[in-house]
């Protein structure tokens, strides 16, 4: 029958099938044992499907290979070969392979890979466990030879670049298996930007990051000890996340993994500033939000707004930041923002500055407004335009 999913099925698609037809046939035969076939299932059942065309692995291997009790299947009684891609030479691989510890066939219906993880660094060093019955007494990726540890752990070597390579197991009988693109080589990542690199304390914050191609998608974002909200979908190389909210100023640490374990650590990649309030508004313009909004009301003038305190110096440098949630009618003057040296005579008192508008400050320098194009104003000089098709407040800001 062409749904079988029986020895004789596995046979005929090993003589007349394909790669795709095998690894099909494995995923009906995974999903009948009631295996969830997530991603990571798929790419083991896919490795498994290229391993078993190229060695034409026993019906017997196969299903201990896919972690199913084999002795409620047929057998194969005849020995199977596997071929040394060093030497050349081929092994017998007996089918009487003995059947799973007892206490790990409550878990049959679990996929493993050979090793975990089944990726690494391709500077080499990457600590690895064998997944697979007996552990070998020699264990080599592609043509080098991994550093036996304790406990059927190796230490992964070097390897010239991103690849998937062939593990080889050679076992204390003699027996050499090969397990085919079993490992992965991935070049470590770098960060290559980050925007912005500054914000505040109280998170929320859409940032990006962008990083050398880590070789999977980026499943993970981490800043200072938190983990951040993704946001979309991320790439190999960018991910868009929330900046989670941290209770003292400062920089902290950055680290991106990705689903093949690479990953990104950079220190001090970001600086924590203080949450600025206001404190001094013009008569027109409320504010809400513990003194952290500014709406502006009805009127042209007395729109001028002071922060409560002096823009803090960090790492980087002095740093504010404003979002602009919503724009009012175009017919308005747009918006300036800028930073000012407050004089005496700027205030009327605590909660209200003197001047109308922020032009009218003793020392302050704006960039904004609109006059067919924004405006930058610095003291004691004259207002230099920007070209329109820069900026221009009144039509950019929505």
């Amino acid at each position: 029958m062409a749904g079988s999913l029986d020895r004789d099925a596995y046979l005929r698609l090993l003589e007349h099938g394909n790669e795709e037809s095998l690894a099909a046939f494995l995923m009906r035969l995974a999903a009948s044992q009631g295996n969830d076939l997530q991603e990571e299932t798929l790419l083991i059942i896919r490795r498994l499907a290229k391993e078993c065309w190229w060695e034409k692995k026993d019906f017997g291997e196969l299903l201990l290979c896919l972690g199913m009790p084999a002795s409620s299947w047929a057998v194969d009684a005849e020995p199977s070969t596997a071929t040394d891609p060093l030497s050349g030479t081929s092994t017998t691989v007996q089918s009487e392979i003995p059947p799973p510890p007892d206490d790990a066939a409550e878990e049959s219906k679990t996929l493993s890979f050979v090793v975990e993880p089944s990726a690494g660094s391709a500077l080499g060093g990457t600590t690895v466990s064998w997944m697979r019955g007996p552990i070998p007494i020699e264990l080599r990726f592609g043509n080098r030879h991994a550093a036996p540890l304790r406990g059927g752990q190796f230490l992964a070597p070097y390897h010239e670049g991103a690849e998937d390579v062939d593990v080889i197991a050679v076992f204390e009988d003699g027996v050499k298996v090969c397990y085919a693109s079993a490992f992965s080589y991935y070049t470590p990542g770098v960060l290559e930007a980050m925007t912005p690199a500054t914000g505040g304390t109280m998170g929320g914050m859409q940032v990006e990051v962008t990083t050398s191609d880590l070789g999977a998608e980026i499943c993970q974002v981490v800043l200072g000890e938190k983990e951040c909200q993704l946001l979309g979908r991320p790439s190999r190389t960018r991910a868009a996340f929330l900046c989670p909210p941290c209770e003292e100023e400062g920089a902290v640490p950055l680290l991106v993994v990705a689903s093949n374990s690479n990953r990104v650590l950079a220190k001090a990649a970001f600086v924590y500033a203080d949450t600025m309030c206001f404190g001094a508004v013009g008569t027109s313009v409320e504010v809400a939000e513990d003194a952290t909004q500014a709406r502006k009301g009805k009127g042209v003038m007395d729109g001028v707004c002071l922060s409560a305190q002096p823009i803090r110096r960090t790492a980087t440098g002095h740093f504010f930041q404003i979002r602009v949630d919503e724009m009012g009618p175009k017919n308005m003057r747009g918006l300036a923002l800028g930073v000012a040296q407050l004089q005496p005579q700027d205030l009327l008192n605590a909660k209200r500055p003197r001047p109308q508008e922020a032009t009218g400050l003793s020392r302050a320098w704006l960039l904004g407004y609109d006059r067919g194009g924004a405006l930058f104003i610095e003291p004691s000089a004259s207002a230099a335009k920007l070209p329109t098709g820069s900026w221009r407040p009144v039509t950019d800001l929505k």
